[in-house]
């Protein structure tokens, strides 16, 4: 897969998410009956639901790498965690697009 946008980047994070939903950290001796599982794993596709939601928005403006950020926050509550690298390529993508950002608004003017 070729990821080149903010968005291709937060589409992939978001693929990823859903993928390894089922598997998460949980706290405690006792381990997570199936009811809480499968509720752990929806918070979890809800989540990348919403990074797919601003990796739609980046499309039309330059997003905050902050807003990734508090999903990732809301992932790690979760006890789910986005492979690093792939965290890594949404930063530089979108860090880019924020520095790209002066440079092609002047231009419109």
């Amino acid at each position: 897969m070729l990821l080149v946008t903010a968005a291709d980047t937060l589409h992939a994070a978001a693929a990823y998410a859903r993928e390894h939903a089922g598997t998460s950290v949980w706290e405690g001796p006792i381990m997570p009956t199936r009811d809480e599982r499968a509720k752990r794993r929806a918070a979890v596709e809800k989540v990348a639901g919403d990074i797919d939601a601003l990796a739609e928005t980046s499309l039309r403006e330059c997003v905050s790498y902050m807003t990734f950020d508090e999903l990732l926050g809301a992932l790690r509550n979760l006890g789910f965690w986005i492979d690093g690298q792939l965290v890594s390529a949404v930063s530089f993508a979108m860090h880019r697009d924020e520095q790209a950002e002066p440079l092609l608004s002047s231009r419109k003017a």
